[in-house]
């Protein structure tokens, strides 16, 4: 009978030692997991505080390139400005030189050539630089719309009208057609006229003499579509998605001849997009180019709730003063 109870406890010894080890090896295991638990996760929070920290780093840096920025911005339209007031005063001088020559014919002969060339050469950096002044202000956010009801018909066809004598130079026919007599729509008529002007320019420029250049204006799906057609050198067809980048210029054997600093289209285009408009160009090289603006057909509204209709004004000076400045490599050329 002992011996059965000396069993037991023997057995009873040896079962409660075989649990202490399985306890401690769990607890051993345990605490060997506790570790690796830890030691990840003071791992992820590390690499959180390293990802803060870089964040922390893009984000100054950002800041500092954002007012690195504007301050590059803000440098360059200034500096534009310094460019653009004596270009003034040289304008303002040229012009009372004419007004003192028109009293003797002999010696408005003698300097009308140098007045000329100085006139044209104001206008081509005056043009430049206000070309870069609208990419600084689009570039900064600060170029806006500035829209009004006009019948676009009569507005595009007058500046059309304005530059025929530029391209009876070249000996071009300049013909505009439509079926519409008016159409109403909210425009920017600056930033317009200067798209045409621009298109304009450049299907004189690149039309050679006895060609012809066809402006046209027809609405469709409540949009208003102004076409420019030429029969110039064309555009060959790897270039054409390039043009309206800033910057770029078609580089061909026709077209190497003429200067220019490759952001005339490129602006043109941002004019187009601020009307929520597009610009498309349809070209095969040696059989001209067509360009096709397509703006949305839309009326600002009175405070009657009507809307407003007025006339094209009578803007003759500003129109010839604007070709000037947009036509000056044309007639520098």
């Amino acid at each position: 009978m002992e011996s059965i109870f000396l069993f037991i406890a023997i057995a009873l010894a040896i079962a409660l030692t075989a649990i202490c080890i399985l306890l401690l090896q769990l607890y051993r295991r345990a605490r060997q997991e506790s570790h690796k638990k830890d030691a990840a996760i003071a791992a992820q929070l590390e690499e959180i505080e390293m990802q803060n920290k870089s964040i922390k780093n893009l984000s100054d840096l950002y800041d500092s390139t954002i007012q690195y920025d504007k301050d590059i911005t803000d440098f360059f339209i200034n500096i534009t400005h310094e460019l653009k007031t004596p270009l003034s005063v040289i304008m303002g001088a040229i012009q009372l030189m004419d007004l003192k020559n028109q009293a003797s014919t002999e010696e408005c002969g003698k300097n009308a050539g140098t007045h000329q060339i100085i006139r044209i050469n104001c206008y081509r950096i005056l043009r430049l630089v206000n070309n870069l002044l609208d990419f600084a202000r689009l570039d900064s956010g600060h170029l806006k719309l500035n829209p009004v009801n006009c019948n676009i018909v009569g507005f595009v066809e007058e500046i059309t009208q304005s530059v025929i004598p530029y391209a009876r130079q070249k000996q071009l026919t300049l013909l505009f057609d439509t079926q519409h007599e008016e159409i109403i729509t909210a425009i920017d008529t600056e930033k317009i006229e200067r798209v045409i002007l621009n298109l304009l320019s450049n299907a004189i420029k690149f039309t050679g003499q006895g060609g012809q250049i066809k402006v046209a204006i027809h609405t469709m799906d409540n949009r208003v579509c102004i076409s420019v057609k030429d029969t110039g050198i064309g555009i060959p067809r790897d270039k054409q998605n390039e043009i309206f980048e800033r910057f770029q210029q078609v580089c061909s054997n026709k077209s190497k001849e003429f200067e220019g600093s490759g952001i005339g289209l490129s602006l043109v285009k941002s004019f187009v997009d601020l009307h929520q408009g597009t610009i498309n160009v349809i070209s095969e090289e040696n059989h001209g180019s067509e360009f096709i603006i397509s703006l949305p057909l839309r009326c600002l509204e009175t405070h009657e709730g009507k809307t407003e209709e007025p006339p094209v004004p009578d803007h003759h000076s500003k129109i010839t003063e604007a070709i000037n400045i947009e036509f000056s490599s044309s007639l520098a050329s």
